[in-house]
């Protein structure tokens, strides 16, 4: 396993972050999250969907409605740090179980990538992000530019 449910619970606790005991735990907020954003065009309601089907699928009877709205708002208020902690952590498993299988020539290889996206227009992101080249003040949205770098 990549991450268990003490993994994510560890980073929530270190994180200060509290939740009731519902459905909507961290790890199966992170879960549904997982899902959503790995599975093309999958929307809140098809993210909850899918969860509340391989549930039922596994004998698990729940009284919660589709409607996403609790899941949004549970999403809503995961802490950063999680999704960083959970990340790194996984990172770290693959890491052990390849091994040296898949070096090149016996290095590790690296891959960047980079993109953007444009952000809501408010005054805080103008001011971290500001404007795209040649475009007047005001006109565009601020535009977010993103690299990545993995293993």
């Amino acid at each position: 396993m990549f991450l268990s449910t003490e993994d994510v619970l560890t980073a929530t606790t270190a994180e200060g972050y509290h939740w009731r005991e519902r459905i909507w735990t961290p790890m199966q907020t992170l879960w549904t999250f997982l899902v959503q954003v790995l599975n093309p065009d999958c929307s809140c309601r098809a993210a909850v969907a899918q969860i509340l089907a391989e549930q039922a699928a596994l004998g698990e009877s729940l009284e919660v409605s589709t409607v996403p709205t609790a899941y949004c708002q549970a999403r809503q208020r995961l802490p950063l740090g999680l999704f960083k902690t959970s990340f790194q952590k996984i990172g770290r498993n693959l890491r052990a179980k390849i091994g040296n299988d898949y070096l090149w020539h016996g290095r590790r290889v690296w891959v960047v990538d980079g993109s953007s996206c444009s952000t809501p227009d408010t005054p805080e992101l103008q001011e971290v992000f500001g404007q795209p080249d040649g475009q007047r003040k005001g006109c565009v949205s601020p535009v977010a530019r993103i690299v990545s770098l993995f293993c």
